[in-house]
């Protein structure tokens, strides 16, 4: 999973909720340390606090969600990042 990462440049990645936890406990390879911190955002459908922990503390991942599952067609918003100042809203 790393190389593939390493290779495309990615910065998001979305999985199921299981692979995360896999990943997370996998142990350590050359791509993995190489990728560590160019992962802004996971997204493991569904995700515990515990699996968003570890993936922030191990691999540098400053945003994990994985609460909202089961809409298809709306997920992707409901998991959105919003900022609030006053009554005005800005995504991030």
């Amino acid at each position: 999973m790393w190389a593939e990462i390493e290779q495309a440049g990615a910065n998001f990645v979305l999985m199921l909720g299981t692979m995360a936890l896999l990943a997370g406990n996998a142990p350590e390879t050359p791509e993995m340390l190489r990728c560590r911190g160019r992962i802004r955002t996971l997204i493991g459908i569904p995700m515990n606090a515990h699996v968003a922990q570890l993936w922030r503390e191990r691999f540098g991942v400053t945003w994990c969600s994985g609460t909202v599952y089961g809409s298809t067609e709306v997920g992707q918003a409901l998991n959105a990042r919003f900022f609030v100042f006053g009554a005005i809203q800005q995504t991030a």
